[in-house]
């Protein structure tokens, strides 16, 4: 079947992939991955195997290539940069965009709690736009705090009979959407309690919130993605419960 990998230098490996990205010889390869260490980082960019067009390029701290460390950069089919994020580790501490012409777009630095503290935005002719909010996540008005009030509120109002006379309990993970206007959407199960009745009163509890701080990326309003769970703890038995 032949060689997967070649050794030209001590320092460098090719991998071959097919469409689908499997390993594959290089005479049918549809992309192949170029690894090798540079400033103590292990490099890792991949690339079109016919038109030797470069997809991305990562860089990690460690042999195995599990913990990034430095720029995580993606490009067109053109070759052309689209985005390029600094990573080391989970954190992402800055990044920038890029329009189909290569003119920046956008670019955020976060400090080490990963909150946004710079962001800036420009437009396709390279003027920068006053008050630019490249990522902003959707949240609840008045914050987490607020928000957790209001779940602590919905859990003891029209609480199941059984539940309330202490014969069920259980956490419900409930999935659900942030539109764009800021309204709850798509509520849904994502992990049952294994009893309906809380499933189904945690769904209305969450379909009930009022209207979110909609979601931003690149300065419009989108749509957010987010997920709850909501704890039913055990409760004692009414004394007049046989």
């Amino acid at each position: 079947m032949g060689v997967l990998r070649v050794n030209a230098q001590a320092d460098t490996t090719w991998t071959y992939f097919n469409p689908l990205w499997k390993p594959t010889v290089k005479d049918s390869a549809a992309f192949y991955e170029k690894k090798f260490w540079y400033n103590q980082l292990l490099k890792k960019e991949v690339y079109r195997a016919d038109s030797n067009i470069i997809i991305r390029a990562t860089s990690f701290a460690d042999s195995a290539g599990k913990v990034p460390k430095g720029f995580f950069m993606r490009y067109d089919r053109r070759g052309v940069i689209r985005d390029s994020i600094y990573l080391d580790g989970r954190h992402r501490s800055e990044g920038w965009y890029f329009y189909n012409n290569g003119h920046k777009k956008a670019y955020f630095h976060t400090t080490a709690k990963g909150d946004y503290d710079v962001q800036k935005g420009w437009d396709e002719a390279g003027k920068e736009i006053p008050g630019y909010v490249a990522f902003r996540p959707a949240v609840f008005p008045g914050g987490d705090s607020a928000w957790k009030a209001y779940l602590l509120q919905g859990l003891t109002l029209n609480q199941p009979a059984d539940y309330a006379a202490g014969k069920i309990s259980g956490v419900v993970e409930v999935l659900f959407n942030v539109a764009a206007d800021g309204s709850i959407t798509d509520v849904r199960v994502g992990k049952s309690s294994g009893n309906d009745q809380l499933d189904k009163h945690a769904l209305e509890v969450i379909r009930s919130s009022p209207k979110w701080v909609p979601g931003i990326q690149f300065n419009e309003q989108v749509r957010y993605f987010q997920r709850q769970s909501l704890t039913y703890a055990p409760q004692q038995p009414s004394a007049a419960q046989p």
